[in-house]
């Protein structure tokens, strides 16, 4: 009994020093290159331990095994010669190439065929999944610059990046441009780099690279897509494109950009000749240089030449030259330009300087017209009216012959009155104004037609602008009375009514140091009227049907109350010295209350004017006759 519970312990100790004794091997990770592309190397890095209590000292395996949903894709071992030490690890690196994308199984067995005995035989495996993505392919597609290119003027440099793979660029990656001289030194004289923020598959990108070359000659441009290889591609080979340009020495480029000219051109007339030149090179032009313009007629004869020195063109800018020229006859004429004819600037185009138009010089004449037609206004019946007629000559040459100017005037019932006169011609751009007289007999509206030169004396530019009309409306004369007195007088014989005669209280004159109530107003007096109410007096003058004496009045010795009687002329009024002149050596002094003025025969009354429908305060040293005026 006691010896079997010796062997029994004795068996219990050297299991348990076997147990603690042991190690364990085990898959710590499985880390791999990110991001994974198809057809791209990729290294898995398996990292084991030994995290048991014993040193393995025999060889053993490691083993991974991809596989997706069709299976097993790839299986690969390495052999771990040296063993491992407790609580030691290491990293084993597979090399996989995968040739799919889609969704991967990494599974890595460490000891796979048991050859080390451990204390856990069940922790001796790691599966990861892994994501294999489209692989991208960045490349140059195409390198274009402005064409020419000269010295000194900016030159783009378009670069256009493509990404052709199956893979976006999600990274931000450089594309470099590098120029180089073409020559033995091949020196660089251009290095810039522009950043991409990704790119899609199938997508591309144009970079604007800007170069100011100062020198001529052959240039090699390098474009290159990820220089540092920092983006995965399927292929790095294809980064790099080249192209070769030339550079030009920059010059100057002179052109005639338009010929204009006034239009029509008339013989004997100023023709103004413009000339517009430009420099579309790429250099200004800073040497002097002439324009030559040159005008021949239709048989090549040269009939005019003129040239002019312009000091200099910046590159880009224009100027506009004015030649005048004055032709003398008729006919066409073809107008040639020339910049830099002496060939005193050094330009990229030679052959471009010319520029040639044509034109027609016509016979210059006149050209009759009326401008306006003015009348007096209001116009009433049975008073004088003042018909203004300006005409203008707005052609190119004078009028030398005298001509007509006719005037029409029809009312509402066709009946028509007519007149002319003549002008004694008319010089270019002048212009004059013709005065009619029209007294009309009965209220309307009136077409007034005026027409210059209506029998075609004068050979015009245009026949069709001689005549101008206008419209015209004949009321009868009305003066607002108010409640109280009124002062006025009517110049002509006329029936007065009244919108309201009961408003009439009285009508009084003065002569002979007397008043006098009258109920009948006649031309020369002046009344007082007095109203209790505002009313209007309408004046509806009275045409005689036979000629008649222009009206009279006595005038007494002191004051007399007068009102003044125009004719035919006076159209502003009646001149007190004319008003006067049949009582010249009886009147002393004329009164107008109107604009309080005192007026003698002892002043200068040349410019005074009495107007009708006012009344006047005339003094006589002795009894006269006032006589009036003729209107018919």
């Amino acid at each position: 009994m006691k010896k079997t519970l010796i062997l029994f312990l004795l068996t219990l100790f050297v299991g348990t020093v076997s147990v603690y004794g042991q190690p364990n091997l085990v898959i710590k990770d499985i880390t791999t290159t990110t991001p994974i592309y198809n057809n791209t190397p990729t290294d898995i890095n398996i990292t084991i331990a030994n995290d048991g209590n014993a040193s393995v000292d025999t060889t053993f395996a490691v083993q991974i095994t991809i596989t997706n949903a069709s299976g097993v894709v790839y299986t690969d071992t390495q052999n771990v010669e040296d063993g491992l030490n407790a609580n030691d690890s290491k990293n084993l690196t597979f090399t996989w190439t995968p040739n799919n994308t889609g969704e991967y199984n990494i599974t890595a067995v460490v000891d796979p065929n048991d050859a080390v005995n451990e204390s856990n035989e069940y922790d001796n495996t790691k599966t990861k999944t892994i994501e294999v993505l489209p692989t991208p392919n960045l490349v140059i597609k195409n390198i274009t610059t402005t064409t020419p290119i000269y010295t000194n003027n900016p030159t783009e440099i378009n670069i256009t990046i493509a990404n052709n793979g199956t893979g976006n660029v999600t990274t931000t990656f450089p594309v470099q441009i590098t120029i180089k001289k073409d020559d033995a030194s091949g020196n660089v004289v251009y290095n810039k780099t522009q950043n991409v923020n990704g790119l899609n598959a199938g997508d591309s990108t144009t970079l604007t690279f800007t170069w100011t070359p100062t020198n001529i000659g052959n240039y090699t441009i390098i474009a290159k897509v990820d220089p540092d290889n920092t983006v995965t591609e399927s292929s790095d080979d294809d980064n790099t494109n080249t192209t070769t340009v030339t550079v030009l020495l920059a010059k100057p480029n002179l052109v005639i950009e338009n010929i204009t000219t006034t239009t029509p051109i008339y013989t004997n007339n100023p023709t103004e000749i413009n000339i517009t030149i430009a420099n579309n090179g790429v250099a200004d032009a800073t040497d002097k240089f002439a324009v030559q313009i040159t005008i021949t007629d239709a048989s090549g004869k040269e009939v005019y030449t003129n040239k002019t020195d312009v000091s200099g063109l910046n590159v880009n800018e224009n100027k506009t030259l004015t030649f005048t020229w004055t032709p003398t006859n008729t006919g066409n004429y073809t107008i040639t330009a020339v910049v830099d004819p002496d060939k005193a600037v050094d330009e990229l185009n030679e052959s471009d300087n010319n520029y040639t138009t044509t034109v027609t010089v016509l016979l210059a004449k006149p050209n009759l017209v009326i401008e306006n037609i003015t009348t007096t206004t209001p116009i009433y019946t049975n008073n004088p009216t003042e018909i203004n007629i300006t005409i203008a000559n707005n052609g190119v040459a004078d009028a030398t012959t005298t001509f007509p100017v006719e005037i029409t005037i029809t009312d509402a019932s066709g009946n028509t009155v007519y007149t002319e006169t003549n002008v004694s011609g008319l010089n270019v751009g002048d212009s004059t104004t013709l005065t009619f007289y029209w007294i009309p007999g009965n209220t309307g509206e009136y077409t007034i037609t005026a027409v210059v030169d209506p029998n075609n004396t004068v050979d015009e530019l245009n026949e069709s602008d001689n005549n101008y009309t206008t419209t015209v409306t004949v009321t009868v004369p009305t003066i607002a009375l108010k409640k109280g007195w009124n002062l006025l007088s009517i110049p002509h014989r006329a029936d007065i009514t009244f919108s309201n005669p009961e408003a009439v209280v009285s009508i009084i004159t003065y002569y002979n140091n007397t008043w006098y109530s009258e109920s009948n107003l006649e031309p020369l007096y002046g009344y007082y009227i007095y109203c209790n109410n505002d009313t209007i007096m309408t004046i509806k003058y009275i045409i005689p049907e036979e000629p008649t004496a222009p009206p009279a009045r006595p005038v007494f010795k002191g004051w007399n109350l007068v009102g003044v009687n125009p004719a035919e002329y006076d159209i502003d009024g009646v001149r007190l010295m004319d008003f006067v002149l049949p009582v010249e050596d009886s009147w002393v002094m004329i009164l107008d209350p109107e604009n309080n003025a005192l007026y003698t025969k002892y002043d200068n009354i040349s410019s005074i004017v009495l107007h009708p429908y006012d009344a006047y305060w005339m003094y006589c040293k002795e009894n006269d006759i006032l006589a009036g005026r003729s209107l018919y």
